[in-house]
């Protein structure tokens, strides 16, 4: 049975750049700084894009390559999130 509304606490929250989220009950959420760890691989692969061929089978490839590894960065963003808003 859920609780009534009552007794549910009220926190406010104050999501930030260096912090992800940090409540008013003290709790700091840290940012993962996703996109840092994975940002010399990316530029690489992007710069490789660059010089294929529009619609060519290599291009095509390549932007797969681009994509997977978007991924983990999205995953790590998500995975943060999905923490912080299910923490009680």
């Amino acid at each position: 049975m859920p609780k009534p509304l009552a007794t549910i606490p009220v926190v406010g929250v104050d999501l930030g750049i260096k912090a992800l989220a940090t409540l008013s009950t003290g709790v700091v959420f840290s940012n993962p700084k996703a996109r840092d760890k994975m940002n010399k691989k990316l530029a690489k692969q992007s710069r490789q894009l660059i010089n294929k061929t529009r619609g060519s089978k290599r291009y095509l490839q390549q932007k797969l390559r681009v994509a997977k590894t978007h991924k983990p960065t999205s995953d790590m963003r998500l995975d943060a999130t999905h923490k912080a808003t299910t923490t009680y």
